[in-house]
């Protein structure tokens, strides 16, 4: 059997097990299938270009270099504050990703590949989603499906990442083919494991996405978009929105999630960005708020290297704070203006910056497939969006690579 014939699968699956939660953890590193499966696919890289006798040149394009760039300033950013053992472990998880976009963008050059690489994402970030709540249920939990981990289980909290991904890749094959029931029925059960699911952020990022894909729908024409909004079924669908948030209202854990976003907003009004003493439930609540309240602590002290790449913990004990409870990291954005100051947050954002720069031209090319467009653009914003509020890990970064991956093939495609 030909590599290229199962490449697709192969990098699917390898993007899905981020999100199983399976890892192997000492103090100094983090192993997981993923890493296991990106090594295996460069030997298949590899041995596919051997056998070829030739290895492909990519147009990668100034992304791709962003990145490369970011991982290196990480890397001397560790060497510097750290040492060599933290400075070694940045740079390999710069090359892992760096892997990662070459096994997407060979993976998926051609159409049918593409297809196969998509319904893979679908159907393992389905079956997570679904295992996920399956097992809270179990357990007695009928909504909040987000932490394996209160019940014994090893697997931590990746697994919350992918209710909102199931209902983002639910949503792109619906749009593609609106008739399909069975596509339909799948977005319903997406949709309401993705609300049970309570990670707003998930909500947030999913909503943006919709908006995005719609924009695709109307074929890239605002105007044609914002008429389309007032017709009468979706001003149905916007007013069963506002029924349903009444009525949601009324159950407890609802109540509970829609209170707490009150809350967060309360701190904002009522300290006037100070840190905020620790109220009973509200822990985590505040320790995001307290989080954003040191952030622009460390920056009026580091400005422009930050405290230091993985210096997050050290920071909070160097620089003087009151017996306040904080949660640092909490989003990419965060992070990285935190370890690396405005150098690193300014290479993290000029990277999205150049991605959005290129999928906009994506409507004007002719080899790419529907359904490709429509998860270019519903993946990159709902990537934007959740990394503004879930940080500090590999699905993170996964989520810009993945998005630099699909701007190299739109770019070598001809």
């Amino acid at each position: 059997m030909r590599i290229s014939r199962v490449l697709p699968y192969y990098v699917g699956i390898c993007i899905v097990s981020l999100f199983t939660g399976i890892a192997y953890e000492t103090e100094t590193y983090v192993l997981r299938p993923f890493d296991v499966m990106i090594g295996i696919g460069v030997l298949l890289l590899a041995a596919n270009a051997s056998w070829r006798g030739y290895a492909q040149r990519l147009d990668k394009g100034l992304p791709y270099y962003l990145f490369a760039l970011l991982y290196l300033y990480r890397g001397l950013s560790g060497l510097v504050m750290t040492g060599p053992v933290l400075a070694l472990k940045e740079l390999l998880q710069g090359l892992e990703f760096l892997f990662l976009i070459h096994l997407v963008v060979k993976s998926t050059k051609r159409q049918r590949s593409r297809r196969q690489f998509l319904q893979t994402l679908y159907v393992g970030f389905g079956g997570i989603a679904v295992v996920t709540a399956l097992l809270h249920i179990a357990n007695g939990h009928y909504s909040g499906y987000k932490y394996l981990y209160y019940f014994g289980y090893t697997t931590g909290d990746a697994q919350k990442y992918a209710f909102g991904l199931f209902g983002l890749m639910a949503l792109i094959f619906w749009a593609r083919d609106r008739k399909n029931t069975y596509t339909f029925l799948v977005l319903m059960g997406a949709i309401s494991l993705t609300l049970l699911s309570g990670e707003r952020k998930g909500w947030v990022a999913l909503a943006a996405a919709t908006v995005a894909i719609y924009y695709v729908q109307n074929n890239f024409r605002l105007w044609t978009a914002l008429r389309s909004a007032f017709r009468a079924r979706y001003l149905a669908l916007a007013g069963l929105f506002v029924i349903g948030l009444i009525l949601a209202a009324n159950f407890r854990y609802a109540e509970k999630q829609l209170d707490s976003l009150g809350d967060t907003y309360a701190m904002v009004v009522e300290r006037e960005f100070d840190y905020v003493p620790m109220g009973p439930g509200r822990r985590q609540d505040v320790g995001r708020y307290n989080g954003l309240v040191f952030l622009m602590d460390a920056l009026s002290r580091y400005p422009i290297f930050g405290v230091g790449t993985e210096r997050r913990k050290e920071a909070v004990s160097e620089i003087p704070t009151p017996n306040v409870y904080i949660t640092t990291g909490h989003g990419e954005y965060q992070r990285y203006a935190l370890e690396n100051g405005l150098i690193g947050l300014l290479l993290y954002i000029l990277i999205w910056c150049f991605v959005f720069k290129n999928v906009l031209k994506v409507k004007t090319n002719l080899y790419l497939d529907y359904l490709s467009v429509l998860f270019i653009y519903g993946f990159m914003v709902y990537s934007v969006v959740v990394n503004m509020f879930m940080g500090g890990g590999a699905h993170n970064i996964m989520f810009l690579s993945v998005s630099v991956g699909f701007v190299v093939i739109v770019r070598n495609m001809n």
